[in-house]
């Protein structure tokens, strides 16, 4: 883990929301807008980091109103897929889903792609990467921070072909009951506070994706947790073990719910 900090400095970071945040090493209080870009200067203490902003402000900042960009601070054997920002995976078992399935669903945040994660769950995500790789795998990672819009846009979009596909949402598996909104947020998800993460595990032997019982991103109730093959537990047991929270009608979904608890006043976008 403390290698972990020792990438923090120089880690690329957006702030959550608009902060009134101390100028370093003065009393002077400014305002940080949402979303404005900066990198690490160093670690303060347990709660606050140093941030150089892109306006040229050095400034503190409370840990958890920041998102990391997480390649900066993972291991180098983490592997990043960020399709929903090149051309996404999404499908209903198969489908494709008009104007969602191999469409750019966002842009990136800054000058090339990237991959924000809140500060304290990348935290929990490098112990679990310790954990892939003691059993011989590796992280994956398919989509983190994702904007507000893109939810809606995804729900909405999904809702037009819902009835043509509604035997792969609509379904009860063990006595519970599955819909569209199991597979998809219909307002603010997880993955829009920055405290969720889609994923896999790669075998470092072959260099290849565990099979799970579905491809990443089938939005249908045979993606449900009760249908976890081998693979799957073993991606479950890992990051559960390390403080996430799995979604149980998405095997590759898991959050950090502590620091979700921690930012419930952000407003999401």
């Amino acid at each position: 883990m403390n290698k972990f900090f020792e990438n923090l400095v120089n880690a690329r970071i957006w702030v959550t929301n608009d902060l009134k945040c101390k100028i370093y090493n003065t009393d002077e209080i400014i305002e940080i807008k949402q979303y404005l870009r900066g990198k690490i200067f160093n670690e303060y203490n347990k709660k606050m980091i140093v941030a150089l902003m892109e306006n040229g402000k050095k400034v503190l900042i409370d840990k958890k109103f920041i998102l990391i960009n997480l390649p900066d601070v993972m291991q180098k054997q983490v592997q990043y897929e960020i399709t929903n920002a090149k051309s996404s995976i999404y499908n209903i078992h198969g489908n494709e889903i008009p104007n969602v399935t191999r469409k750019k669903l966002y842009t990136e945040m800054g000058e090339d792609i990237k991959v924000p994660l809140m500060l304290n769950t990348a935290i929990k995500l490098f112990s679990a990467e310790d954990t892939a790789l003691k059993q011989g795998f590796t992280l994956k990672i398919y989509d983190t921070y994702r904007p507000y819009s893109v939810t809606k846009y995804l729900y909405q979009n999904t809702l037009l072909v819902a009835d043509k596909f509604k035997e792969y949402f609509n379904a009860t598996v063990n006595n519970f009951e599955y819909s569209q909104k199991w597979f998809l947020a219909e307002n603010a998800s997880s993955h829009n506070y920055g405290v969720a993460l889609d994923l896999t595990l790669v075998d470092l032997k072959t260099g290849k994706e565990l099979e799970m019982q579905t491809k990443i991103h089938d939005l249908s109730v045979y993606s449900v947790v009760d249908y976890n093959n081998k693979e799957a537990k073993i991606l479950a047991k890992i990051m559960t073990k390390n403080g996430f929270i799995p979604l149980r009608s998405e095997w590759w979904h898991f959050q950090d719910n502590d620091s979700k608890e921690s930012v419930l006043d952000f407003q999401v976008k």
